[in-house]
C-alpha cells in the first residue's frame, strides 16, 4: 500500500480535530471562481481579478495588503455580477464588491456593503441563489443575507460545529455539512431545520454534499467513507469504505458519483448502490478538491501538482504536471481549465481542454 505524506495544513487540521478545537485555520490555499471573462482568485492578502484572454491582472483587493485580512474562501458571484468574499484573517468581514466600479485612485473595486456579525473566519465559499446569499462560517452559523447584505432570517441557523464547506441547495432546502460529523437540512426561506434530527456520520465533513437526480445526497467523511443520504428523510441509503479520508466534495454525473481521497485514490461509484463503476485509479498524490465534469471527461487535481482527465469508463485521457501542490478544485472558465497551486512560482495556470498550458499568472509586487 502506498503512503502519502499529508501537507502541514492537513496535519495541523487533524491535530485540531482530534483535540476538539472548533476553529482552526482551515483550507489555507488559493481558491478560484470565474464569470467567463475574468477569473477571481482569493490568494492570501488579496483577491485578484485576472483577464482570461491573456492572464493579466485587472485589479486586486485591497490595493495594499492589510494584515488583518486574508482570503482563502472562493469568491461567489451574485446575479448582478457582484463579488461576495469573506476574510479568513483576524477581521471576520464578508464583503460585497462591484468588479465593474473601480476606485479612480487605488484601482480597487468599490465596496457595496460589508457584513460583520460573524464571530470567526470565512473558510467556505458562500452559496448564492436567486433569493439570496447563504454564507457558512467557522463559528458554526449559516448566515442568510439578501443582496444588500441584510439578514433574511430572524437569526442564523446554528449547526454547532465549524462549517468549512459551501451548502448545497435544491431550491427549497439547504444541505449543510459540519466538521462535527453532522449533516443538516435547512428550510431556505425560514432558516429552520427540516429533518427531525441531523444525520451523524463517522467523521468530520469538510466537503460540500452533492445532490443527485434521485434525491440522494452524497458526502465523504474523515471516517473514510462515502455516504448516500436520502435528502427528504435524512436516512442513510448506503455507505462505502474508502482507502483514506475524503476531504473534498464529490460530483455526480450520469448516475455516477466521482471523488478522491487523501490516500491518493480516485473513485467512480454507482449512485444507486455504491458499487464501483471501475477499479479506483491511483494518480500521483492525494486528491482533495472536488472533481470537474467537462464534456465526457472528469478532471481532478492532486497534491503532487498534477491535473488528470479520465473518461467515464475510467481511462486516463491526459495528465499534466503543473507544479506546486494542488488542493483547490479545477475551475472551468470559458475555454480554459484553471488551477491555483500552492508553493509554485505562479498563482494560476490556465490549461486548454487537452491539458496544454496556455498561460500562468504571477502578480507584480
Amino acid at each position: 500500500m502506498r503512503k502519502w505524506f499529508l501537507p502541514l495544513a492537513l496535519v495541523s487540521l487533524a491535530a485540531l480535530l482530534l483535540s476538539g478545537c472548533s476553529t482552526g485555520r482551515g483550507a489555507s490555499w488559493p481558491a478560484l471562481t470565474s464569470d467567463g471573462e475574468l477569473a477571481y482568485l482569493a490568494g492570501g492578502s488579496y483577491v485578484y481579478a485576472i483577464r482570461l484572454s491573456d492572464g493579466t491582472e485587472v485589479w486586486r483587493f485591497p490595493a495594499k495588503a492589510n494584515r488583518k485580512l486574508a482570503f482563502y474562501a472562493a469568491p461567489a458571484l451574485t446575479p448582478e455580477g457582484h463579488l461576495i468574499i469573506g476574510s479568513s484573517g483576524t477581521t471576520h468581514t464578508l464583503f460585497s464588491l462591484d468588479p465593474a466600479s473601480l476606485d479612480p485612485e487605488s484601482g480597487e473595486p468599490l465596496i457595496d456593503w460589508t457584513f460583520d456579525d460573524a464571530r470567526d473566519r470565512w473558510i467556505a465559499a458562500p452559496l448564492v441563489t436567486e433569493t439570496g446569499i447563504y454564507a457558512p462560517n467557522v463559528d458554526g452559523n449559516l448566515y442568510a443575507l439578501d443582496f444588500q447584505g441584510r439578514p433574511l432570517w430572524s437569526e442564523p441557523f446554528s449547526a454547532g460545529g465549524p462549517l468549512w464547506s459551501r451548502p448545497t441547495s435544491d431550491g427549497e432546502h439547504l444541505y449543510v455539512a459540519s466538521l462535527d460529523h453532522r449533516l443538516f437540512a435547512v428550510d431556505a426561506a425560514t432558516g429552520q431545520a427540516v429533518w427531525a434530527d441531523s444525520v451523524t456520520l463517522d467523521g468530520a465533513l469538510a466537503g460540500s454534499p452533492a445532490l443527485g437526480d434521485s434525491g440522494t445526497l452524497f458526502i465523504g467523511s474523515f471516517g473514510s467513507h462515502m455516504h448516500a443520504v436520502d435528502a427528504t428523510t435524512g436516512h442513510i441509503r448506503w455507505s462505502i469504505p474508502t482507502k483514506g479520508w475524503v476531504w473534498g466534495g464529490p460530483v455526480v454525473n450520469n448516475q455516477t458519483v466521482y471523488f478522491g481521497d487523501l490516500e491518493g485514490y480516485f473513485y467512480a461509484l454507482d449512485t444507486e448502490n455504491g458499487e464501483q463503476r471501475w477499479p479506483s485509479i491511483q494518480p500521483d498524490g492525494s486528491v482533495i478538491g472536488t472533481p470537474l465534469v467537462l464534456d465526457e471527461q472528469i478532471v481532478f487535481t492532486t497534491e503532487a501538482g498534477s491535473v488528470y482527465a479520465v473518461s467515464e469508463t475510467g481511462e486516463i485521457l491526459w495528465s499534466t504536471q503543473v507544479g506546486g501542490k494542488l488542493y483547490a478544485p479545477p475551475v472551468l472558465a470559458g475555454d480554459f481549465i484553471l488551477v491555483a497551486p500552492l508553493e509554485a512560482d505562479f498563482l494560476i495556470a490556465a490549461l486548454d481542454r487537452n491539458g496544454n498550458q496556455v498561460w500562468t499568472f504571477t502578480p507584480e509586487k
